[in-house]
């Protein structure tokens, strides 16, 4: 039996707990992990958020979601990043996601699906 885990992605500003913007909220808002980053800053000061977002039972999109006022508001990137073979629909959809960023600039990003009790497949653009 799955649970639905109904949580919000919050971005906290380093100014203080009081100052926050919600990227999105839905059944399934997630990072995907807590022990994974999903949030870098590029060189030029932009912010890049990676998350799971199931809008549509059943389908579990990645999002990338970008802010170029230091997270005052975002823009979600029209691309979708997984298909079906990597984790977009059920029965085995993705579930947990990583973001990075090199020297160049150029964003790295990794998700599983991860299935008790032996699936385990990783996917990276």
């Amino acid at each position: 039996m799955r649970a639905m885990l109904v949580s919000t992605l919050v971005f906290f500003m380093t100014s203080g707990l009081d100052a926050q913007v919600d990227l999105h909220t839905d059944d399934y808002a997630s990072s995907g992990s807590n022990s994974a980053r999903n949030l870098v800053r590029d060189e030029g000061g932009s912010l890049h958020c990676l998350s799971l977002e199931q809008v549509v039972a059943g389908e579990r999109q990645l999002i990338v979601q970008t802010s170029s006022d230091g997270g005052l508001s975002w823009i979600t990137q029209p691309q979708v990043l997984n298909d079906a073979d990597s984790g977009l629909f059920d029965p085995d959809p993705a579930s947990q996601c990583s973001l990075a960023i090199d020297d160049q600039g150029t964003l790295h990003i990794l998700w599983g699906r991860y299935t008790y009790p032996s699936y385990f497949r990783q996917f990276y653009r």
